[in-house]
């Protein structure tokens, strides 16, 4: 497996499934629904940890954008 600094797509997908299945589980709370992918069902370990991925990397996009704009005195001049 080759790093990269983007995320995979695949980690996208399951991150809109699951949401998606949180909303079904919201409005049938007994239900059993599980997340699929290419026919397979996806693990709860995994999906957790797909969900955990790709809040990190938005939460630091987020962070990474800030600090640009604070070290940048963009703050300053708009508030100026």
């Amino acid at each position: 497996m080759l790093f990269s600094a983007n995320p995979k797509v695949d980690r996208f997908i399951i991150f809109w499934k699951a949401f998606v299945r949180q909303l079904k589980l919201l409005r049938y709370p007994h239900a059993v629904i599980s997340v699929r992918i290419d026919n397979g069902v996806i693990n709860d370990d995994v999906l957790a940890m797909g969900i955990l991925y790709v809040c990190a990397y938005l939460g630091l996009v987020f962070i990474a954008t800030i600090s640009y704009l604070l070290a940048n005195g963009y703050y300053q001049t708009q508030c100026s």
